[in-house]
């Protein structure tokens, strides 16, 4: 199946009329609406008879099998809010809809406000779950961050999504290559080094949140400098080179220390090491004083109230899919 970008305009319309015609006709769903697409396919907001929002993405059975497979079946086993759930797959000729949670609000790269940084550091609670599945994402992403809702309260909280490029780890430590966004990849997946592990994932996080939090475009000169010598703590300044000291500056030329606490940048160091054998697990991560400590507030959920000082915008009459939607 060819991609969208080799398709004319007019064939670019009619898949996504066919998609929208399977979308009400096999799935029982109204009012698709399509939102974009990637290397994962096509995704659509529908409503449910109920008045729920619904994502379904649509995809060429090669792309479910080589890119879902992985995650498909054990994710929705895992007992964490902090990842975009599947409710359900239904094929039809030669595509695969799946039916998944829909979040409301924007993605991380959307916000404007850094105190939304921190919070997201709570996904490191579903990487520790998902990572004892035996699983890596392999494609976190400020644009893969997304923030929905909490039904039933006043709050929202980040989720993880497009789990298109996650693979188990022992695929990946048989690997030299991996699928996925290519700059924000470690450095042993840049220098082809093989024998990957989910560290793969951790790195990813530390390079979104550091990439958000410092405000520096992709071609800023710190990113090579992170995969030369990765983050160094903040506690050790006195003997740091004058390219490790730029490397704990935002884009202004402020301390990442005072824009966004000395414990969140000791968290991103452990994250950002450019060793895979030192770079800290999950579960370790989540033994981290922004943790245990909760030195960023209340962690688990952020208030409506914030949003609008975080740079996102809620619709109070958006309705989220529960669980009681289903495919037959």
């Amino acid at each position: 199946m060819l991609g969208l970008n080799q398709l004319s305009n007019a064939e670019k319309e009619r898949l996504f009329q066919e998609d929208k015609q399977a979308i009400e006709q096999q799935l029982d769903l109204k009012n698709p609406e399509y939102l974009g697409a990637g290397s994962f396919g096509r995704v659509y907001r529908a409503e449910s008879n109920d008045g729920a929002y619904l994502a379904v993405k649509v995809q060429s059975q090669e792309q479910y099998n080589n890119q879902e497979f992985a995650a498909a079946d054990v994710l929705n086993t895992i007992p964490n809010n902090y990842f975009v759930k599947t409710f359900g797959k239904k094929d039809f000729g030669e595509k695969v809809f799946l039916l998944e949670e829909f979040c409301d609000l924007q993605s991380l790269e959307s916000a404007t406000n850094l105190g939304l940084i921190a919070k997201t550091s709570i996904l490191m609670e579903f990487l520790v779950l998902f990572h004892e599945k035996g699983l890596v994402h392999c494609d976190i992403t400020p644009s893969n961050i997304l923030f929905s809702s909490v039904e039933g309260q006043e709050s929202f909280i980040p989720k993880l999504g497009d789990f298109g490029e996650t693979t188990s780890l022992q695929n990946i430590n048989n690997s030299t290559e991996i699928d996925g966004t290519q700059f924000f990849f470690p450095p042993e997946v840049r220098q082809r080094r093989g024998d990957y592990n989910q560290g793969i994932d951790i790195w990813m996080l530390g390079m979104t949140l550091y990439m958000i939090a410092s405000g520096k475009k992709i071609d800023h000169r710190s990113y090579g400098l992170l995969c030369v010598s990765g983050l160094v703590p903040p506690t050790q300044t006195e003997d740091l080179s004058k390219s490790q000291n730029e490397l704990l500056l935002d884009v202004n030329g402020k301390k990442l220390t005072e824009t966004m606490g000395k414990d969140f940048v000791h968290f991103l160091s452990y994250m950002l090491n450019e060793d895979p054998k030192r770079r800290l697990t999950a579960k370790q991560l989540l033994q981290h004083s922004i943790f245990t400590k909760n030195l960023t507030g209340n962690i688990d959920q952020i208030p409506n109230a914030y949003a609008e000082e975080l740079g996102l915008k809620i619709d109070i009459k958006k309705q989220i899919a529960s669980q009681r939607v289903s495919l037959v």
